[in-house]
This record gives structure tokens, C-alpha cells and sequence, in this order.
């Protein structure tokens, strides 16, 4: 598949992240939205108008192989950030090679640079935001979060927020994964199934790897694992408003009396934990100079509110301002992190250890 946008650059169009109602490319951009999202996962795309080099590109080969979804793309001058309805089509992970140039990641507002050889890994259903000064190339991949390695990996920030080489188990990932984008894995003459599982297993060992230098792995305790995936499912569903604690217990296939016993581990109850992720990813929005043209009911909604004055007043008091306060805090000073929902995980597996 070959997409590419606009051929021209229009003289009045503000530098930077040009907001959606006014971008000159907006209505191409739209057409490259809806093939990347029925592709790979839900996102929103946005031009940075301030390129050095011409007209923004996106080029991109896709593929579907089994559960997985993978894409080849030639970036220039065009950004992707967080659509929160990547938390609707279940839990997934996103993991991005780079193999040419760099790029970058923003998450809870701050940057991690993306270089050439290097892998990374995110949650799709969390804020965040993909762009770069320079044209690059990667390779990325949306899978199902399931192996408990995995989990554990996303639940610390330590490991989670990281870049690592693309060696070992993951370079062989990454070849297979290039095989199947290069049309060499074709359906009714190779078992594709077994391919992705291939894939995925030589993902998970290579995570593993990454976890500890010498490849062991300690099994989490249930009580753990299960507040690791309470965790994991509040940040791929907890934006939606009708999220609830029952639905995080249908979803975990516990009682609600087995939840609130897991979540006790953390110091918190689920519906605690349900609105701690809501005010982190209303912070995290806030923190965001991409978004800054958004308006807070907005932000309130996208973040799971059921309506702003709540919203506001919950903001208060946890944090001793309002939102619009601490947005302009954010933008303009260096506020402390909030504290994150991996902490808590951290903490437990910590203690089990």
C-alpha cells in the first residue's frame, strides 16, 4: 500500500502542530488517518507545517498476520498522537523499530528519543504523541497484550520507558515480521497462524531479555498478576465513561469482592483506581503543548469524566488546582510528575518479591 500527502505548503500556516480545524492538510490527512487505523490501530494524525524539507510524507506497507497487525512507514513532517478509541478494540501493545533516522515519543509530557536500531514499546490506549525533526523509517507492530511478561514489563516504568537495540530475539522477530511485510508469508501456502505466534513468542523472549540481562524470569504471584492486569485493564477502558468496578471484574473473571482484595494491595479501592487513571490521563493531556488548543470539558470527557463539573472538582482536590490552572502550570513551569499507575504495581511486585 502507497499513501502520501499534500504536494504543496501554504504560506499562512502557523509553525508547529497546526491545529485540526484550521490545517491545510487536514482533509488529506483524514484519508491517511482511515488507513493507518483500519490497518494498524486508532490515531490521529497532525502535519507539522515547520518542515525544513517540503511537503509533509507518509509512506506505509501493511499487513494483518493472525492477531497481529504489523506496518512499514516512511515518515516526514507528520505526527501521530493518541485517538482514544485505540481503548476500544481490546488490549493491545504497539511496539515501533526504527531503522532509519530517529524519531520521538512523547508520554506524560516529556520526550524519549527514538534512534535508528532501536525498539520501543506503549500502550496505544494511553496518551501519546510520535513525530520527529528529520524524516524516518519504522517498522511497527500491534499485538495482544496476554503473555504475563508483557504485563509486567508495561507495568514499569523502568523498563517500559526505555529504548533497547534490536538484538537477539527481537532482530529475529523483526526480520520475520519484514518477511511477512515483503508479501514472503502468504495465506493457504504458509501456516500463518503459526507464523504469529512465532512472532509473538520471540517478541515476549526478547522483552524478557530486556527485563533481566541474563533471560530468567520470576513468576509473579496471582494476587500480583491480577493487580497487574487490573491495572492493564483500567488503562485500556478506563476513558470510556461507562466504565465501571463491575465491569472490571466481568473482565478479569473475578468477583467483586476478589477485586477490592486486590486492589488492597495497592492502598486503594477499584473505583479509586478507576478515577486516579482518569485524573493521570486528564494531567497527562494537560501537560500536553500538542493539545494545548483543546478545551477542558473536552478533556474531561476523553478522559472518562461523565461531565466537567465533576470533573473539576475531583481535579481540586487532588491536586490543589484547577485544570486550566495546572495546564498553564505545566506549559509554562516544571511542575513534579503525577504520580503514575505503574508505581503502584511496582510497589506490589516489590513487596512479593
Amino acid at each position: 500500500m502507497f499513501i502520501r500527502t499534500a504536494q504543496t505548503r501554504p504560506e499562512m500556516t502557523p509553525p508547529g502542530f497546526a491545529d485540526e480545524a484550521i490545517s491545510p492538510y487536514r482533509a488529506r490527512l483524514a484519508d491517511l488517518e482511515l488507513a493507518v487505523t483500519s490497518a494498524l490501530l486508532p490515531l490521529s494524525l497532525v502535519s507539522d507545517d515547520d518542515m525544513p524539507n517540503g511537503e509533509p510524507e507518509l509512506l506505509g506497507q501493511f499487513a494483518s498476520l493472525s492477531a497481529l497487525r504489523l506496518a512499514r512507514l516512511s515518515i516526514s513532517g507528520v505526527g501521530a498522537r493518541w485517538n482514544r478509541k485505540a481503548a476500544d478494540i481490546g488490549n493491545y501493545v504497539k511496539l515501533i523499530f526504527i531503522t532509519r533516522g530517529q524519531g520521538r515519543l512523547w508520554r506524560n509530557g516529556s520526550a524519549q528519543i527514538l534512534k535508528e536500531g532501536m525498539w520501543t514499546i506503549y500502550d496505544p490506549a494511553c496518551p501519546y504523541r510520535l513525530d520527529s525533526d528529520e524524516p524516518y523509517d519504522c517498522v511497527a507492530v500491534a499485538m495482544p497484550v496476554g503473555a504475563v511478561s508483557i504485563q509486567r514489563f508495561l507495568a514499569d516504568a523502568n523498563w517500559a520507558e526505555q529504548t533497547y537495540p534490536i538484538a537477539g530475539n527481537m532482530a529475529i522477530a523483526f526480520e520475520t515480521i519484514s518477511a511477512c511485510l515483503d508479501g514472503k508469508v502468504e495465506a493457504g501456502r504458509d501456516d500463518v497462524a503459526a507464523t504469529a505466534h512465532a512472532i509473538a513468542t520471540l517478541i515476549e523472549a526478547g522483552i524478557r531479555r530486556s527485563m533481566d540481562n541474563g533471560g530468567a524470569f520470576l513468576d509473579m504471584s496471582r494476587e500480583t498478576l491480577l493487580l497487574s492486569q487490573a491495572h492493564q485493564a483500567i488503562r485500556a477502558y478506563g476513558a470510556d465513561p461507562e466504565f465501571s468496578v463491575e465491569g472490571l471484574a466481568d473482565i478479569l473473571h473475578v468477583s467483586r469482592r476478589t477485586l477490592y482484595n486486590v486492589l488492597k494491595l495497592s492502598g486503594q479501592t477499584p473505583y479509586k483506581a478507576i478515577q486516579q487513571y482518569r485524573i493521570d490521563l486528564s494531567c497527562a493531556i494537560l501537560s500536553d503543548p500538542g493539545q494545548s488548543h483543546r478545551n477542558v470539558t473536552d478533556i474531561a470527557l476523553d478522559a472518562g469524566f461523565p461531565d466537567a463539573t465533576h470533573f473539576a472538582r475531583l481535579f481540586k482536590q487532588q491536586l490543589g488546582m484547577t485544570p486550566t490552572e495546572y495546564r498553564h502550570a505545566r506549559l509554562t513551569t516544571k511542575l513534579p510528575r503525577v504520580p503514575r499507575l505503574s508505581t503502584l504495581a511496582r510497589e506490589c511486585a516489590s513487596r512479593s518479591a
